[in-house]
């Protein structure tokens, strides 16, 4: 199984600008109020990476509680809205509006150069590697159409598939010859596939179970799975938990462990081939929330860290987060056996 280490100079900033990422934040606060808690059913759940009933909680966000696995540790919401409630927030809601018309558009250029072309060249690497004769790729639930739109641009899949009921594709140039749009959840595509990804996408489902096995009846045997998120493992989401501006819902409702990414995805059937974490950005992040606020609670070694040590021990500390896959951003390819 293979671990990916990055050595590039990403500051957070490019990507989450302060202030319009605070905008974000309040209007999703209050698009969870008015689209999740004014009315909505909410249902208990079990952990969504190993199944296991045994838990204890961690803390609310928005008004909704997260729960953190005994088993596994991983961090979730419970009780939760259902998939069609979700699907309409992420259409409709003033907080991806926002997103879309000025989080997407400030960022674009970084992203598109920084993040998703050596994915998109990362994708075509491993299916040269382990499963040569793909000709069948499918997007789903992206919520990237910059990374669709560079894949469209590879020309390197005959077929591309795009699936989801939530994105605004307006940007992305889907007339072009092999792209096909399917506005629908995953269950409801039967169609067979080679490869996929899944870019936060596990992060922001209700049932995740449920969606990992219609995954596992989409994608043909040998198929790959190219699957980001954040994880819980991570350090600067053990070091802020709560105050971590990375863990809210619906974005993140479901942030596993790397223990429980493994467990999901071997029970349905899949080898992993590679699992990293190759982000770049915990130390700073733990490092601007502590400048921000003194006064915020983190453990000693860590204060010590920051108030003593130069950028080349952090940046030393940020290679062995990533060489030891704690780093909170997780990127994995499984196959199906």
């Amino acid at each position: 199984m293979k671990t990916t280490v990055q050595y590039d100079d990403i500051r957070e900033f490019e990507f989450k600008p302060g202030t319009t990422l605070s905008s974000y934040l309040q209007l999703t606060r209050d698009d969870v109020k008015s689209y999740f808690l004014s009315g909505s059913s909410l249902v208990d759940c079990s952990c969504p990476a190993c199944l296991s009933h045994e838990r204890s909680e961690a803390f609310s966000k928005f008004g909704l509680n997260y729960q953190e696995c005994s088993n596994c540790q991983t961090l979730y919401v419970s009780p939760r809205p259902d998939e069609n409630a979700i699907d309409e927030y992420y259409r409709k809601s003033k907080a991806r509006e926002f997103w879309n018309q000025h989080l997407l558009t400030e960022t674009e250029a970084k992203r598109r150069e920084k993040l998703f072309k050596p994915r998109v060249q990362w994708i075509i690497e491993t299916v040269e590697e382990y499963f040569p004769s793909a000709q069948r790729f499918s997007s789903i639930n992206s919520v990237h159409p910059p990374f669709l739109q560079e894949l469209v641009e590879s020309d390197y899949f005959k077929k591309i598939r795009i699936v989801t009921p939530r994105a605004d594709l307006s940007h992305v140039n889907c007339e072009k010859d092999g792209v096909q749009v399917v506005n629908d959840a995953i269950g409801a595509f039967s169609n067979p596939t080679d490869a996929v990804t899944l870019f936060e996408v596990i992060d922001r489902l209700s049932d995740v179970n449920a969606f990992a096995g219609a995954l596992d009846k989409m994608l043909v045997p040998g198929g790959l799975c190219f699957l980001t998120t954040i994880s819980i493992s991570g350090f600067d989401l053990q070091v802020l938990w709560d105050k971590s501006n990375s863990i809210f819902p619906p974005d993140r409702m479901n942030v596993l462990s790397t223990e429980g990414l493994m467990l999901l995805f071997e029970r349905h059937g899949f080898e992993c081939i590679e699992l990293s974490t190759p982000g770049l950005l915990d130390v700073q992040i733990v490092a601007n929330a502590y400048k921000e606020n003194a006064s915020i609670e983190i453990p000693r070694f860590v204060r010590y860290l920051m108030e003593q040590r130069d950028n080349d021990t952090l940046q030393t500390f940020q290679e062995f987060l990533q060489m030891n896959r704690l780093s909170s951003f997780a990127r994995a390819v499984f196959q199906k056996k």
